[in-house]
């Protein structure tokens, strides 16, 4: 079976998939992920409008990697705070430490580590002026994947808003993207 043909097999595996479960979606034939489950919500812009040089430094082949994860964590944030916080505003506040002191866990954990996913994917919001080596990349989403936060998300299993399952798998699809540059 060639490449092509086992792209095709891929996708109607996904595609299955998809139509029975509310895993993450697979990636299309550019290697960009398929629109999300999670909704974009109205008040939050993708990463990358916010953040127009997240191009330069993770590269054109992973910021819609990058945009999914923030609109899953978007959708997740809006749930589980009742709609107090979205991504749009923790970026406005530039994701300050204590805006989950409010909160039990696992919301709790949930927006520590999704301020550590501001600080590693999203340069703390800063501009990037250069394309981060490979292996920052790996480290930075490596990261997320050790953190305990995202351990504890694991433990969640369905009753979270927003699936560790899905999320890691977002995160390998990243990770098995950067090899492309």
């Amino acid at each position: 079976m060639n490449r092509k043909e086992r792209i095709e097999k891929l996708k109607k595996i996904a595609q299955q998939a998809a139509a029975t479960t509310t895993t993450a979606p697979a990636p299309n034939s550019a290697g960009t992920p398929a629109q999300t489950a999670a909704p974009a919500t109205p008040n939050s812009p993708k990463a990358s409008t916010l953040l127009p040089t997240l191009n330069i430094g993770w590269g054109s082949n992973i910021v819609p990697f990058i945009d999914d994860t923030i609109q899953s964590f978007d959708a997740a944030t809006i749930s589980l705070t009742n709609g107090k916080y979205n991504f749009k505003s923790l970026w406005d506040t530039r994701f300050p430490s204590g805006t989950d002191d409010q909160y039990v866990t696992p919301t709790k954990d949930f927006l520590k580590l999704f301020r550590k996913v501001y600080i590693s994917f999203l340069n703390s919001g800063n501009a990037f002026s250069k394309l981060l080596a490979p292996a920052d990349m790996t480290n930075k989403i490596n990261s997320i994947l050790d953190a305990q936060e995202f351990k504890l998300m694991l433990q969640q299993g369905t009753t979270f808003p927003l699936r560790a399952d899905q999320v890691r798998q977002k995160l390998m699809s990243m990770s098995s993207n950067i090899m492309v540059l």
